[in-house]
């Protein structure tokens, strides 16, 4: 779906944008320029991931085509993955080392 509008200060989606430099391709109107968007609170957020422990041993992983989706701050993913994927842009990779009190927590001797 294209969407244009005219003027500075136009809506798109529910949101205010400025227009930018855009280039037309065989005649179809100008696209206004997109801000980047990043995770905050209450984005809904889907994410790839592989879990492994500190010898490298994959424990869970997300599937192919299949993300985990979530609502963020709302405390349905640990703690310290979602304090690393705060403020984070769609398609960004990293790794995150996340201590086990930030995560599942300390791991039971009995």
């Amino acid at each position: 779906m294209r969407s244009t509008a005219a003027g500075r200060g136009a809506r798109r989606g529910g949101r205010d944008f400025e227009p930018g430099p855009t280039i037309a391709h065989n005649g179809a109107p100008p696209l206004p320029e997109v801000r980047a968007v990043t995770i905050a609170l209450q984005s809904v957020v889907a994410i790839h991931y592989t879990l492994t422990d500190d010898g490298g041993v994959i424990l869970d992983a997300s599937q192919p085509g299949q993300p985990l989706v979530y609502l963020h701050g709302a405390g349905n993913i640990i703690p310290g993955l979602e304090q690393q994927l705060l403020g984070r842009s769609p398609g960004e990779q990293f790794t995150a080392v996340i201590p086990a009190a930030a995560a599942y927590g300390e791991r039971d001797a009995d």
